[in-house]
């Protein structure tokens, strides 16, 4: 809910071009549905699932990054008894996982703003990790990892606000210009 208010602001403090407020909120929510996104790149031509290199680069970093995270609280735990391994090892593998589920469910906003929080997150603690111990397995990897897939998953999300809000403004010059028709008539 609090994205979805987010983002309304934003789309207002960019100006709209439709006056009718049912329309915004349509156009709004029409981003967070699962096929809202899909529906703006079938009308452009593009493919959904594609980016700057032809895959959804964010699925595979978040899923891999929540994978290792998840396994590594739990190894944590079983070898040196630690509950904060297993608690936060779970807890931030299990939100990159579900990042990566939603990315992969077309809620690729939502996914990729909650992939690159739990990602900044797990970069941050990991280059403390690095620093204090110098290894590189798993806080070296790990930190790399969170950091590429904090830019990957950003690009990604900048990419889908932008292609949207592009659809958007062709969608309402269209609208103009078929209800110009409708005036000469």
């Amino acid at each position: 809910m609090i994205m979805k208010q987010t983002l309304g602001l934003v789309m207002t403090a960019l100006g709209s071009t439709s006056n009718n407020n049912t329309t915004k909120t349509k156009q709004r929510r029409n981003l967070f549905r699962r096929d809202g996104f899909s529906q703006h790149m079938n009308a452009r031509g593009g493919d959904d699932t594609t980016t700057f290199a032809g895959k959804k680069n964010s699925i595979v970093l978040n899923a891999g990054a929540g994978g290792l995270t998840l396994v590594g609280g739990l190894i944590g735990f079983l070898t040196k008894g630690s509950k904060a391994s297993l608690i936060a090892g779970s807890s931030m593998g299990g939100m990159l996982l579900l990042s990566a589920f939603l990315i992969s469910r077309k809620v690729q906003l939502v996914g990729n703003i909650l992939g690159s929080f739990f990602a900044s997150l797990l970069s941050l603690t990991m280059v403390k990790k690095f620093m204090s111990s110098k290894k590189l397995f798993p806080p070296g990897v790990l930190t790399l990892l969170g950091s590429l897939a904090v830019v990957v998953n950003l690009y990604e999300a900048v990419s889908t606000i932008s292609t949207y809000l592009s659809n958007r403004k062709r969608s309402s010059t269209t609208e103009d210009k078929d209800v110009d028709e409708e005036e000469k008539e």
